[in-house]
């Protein structure tokens, strides 16, 4: 219970909710729900026409859906001082979120790693 309410707090108080808390609870809850009946995905629009897919469990995903950028200060830094002409390496790649900001989002070349065979499998699914 105490980590829903953390969670809750997260996403009431994150800078790009403001004005929209109610809909962002609202995207927390259905997907909580679904996801105790359905092993689902959902692949969604992100940043400039991006796209994630998100399955169950991966808060790393989950949080930029509920929010736009999960990692508001860091994902906000890389797009802004990152350029097209430059090489982004992601070092643990995971889903490939900051990949896919760093390339489709900025334009830039990523190369991107994760030595986990089971998230790798989800970069590529992403990627």
């Amino acid at each position: 219970m105490l980590n829903i309410l953390k969670t809750i707090k997260f996403l009431y108080s994150h800078p790009l909710t403001k004005g929209r808390g109610f809909a962002v609870l609202v995207k927390f809850f259905s997907w909580q729900f679904s996801n105790l009946f359905f092993d689902s995905k959902i692949i969604f629009s992100w940043v400039n026409e991006s796209k994630l897919i998100m399955r169950k469990g991966e808060t790393s995903i989950t949080g930029n859906y509920y929010n736009g950028l999960m990692e508001y200060e860091d994902m906000m830094f890389l797009l802004h001082a990152i350029k097209k002409e430059n090489v982004f390496i992601d070092v643990g790649a995971k889903a490939g979120v900051y990949s896919i900001l760093a390339s489709q989002v900025v334009g830039s070349r990523s190369i991107a790693f994760e030595p986990i065979n089971e998230t790798f499998e989800r970069l590529i699914d992403n990627i």
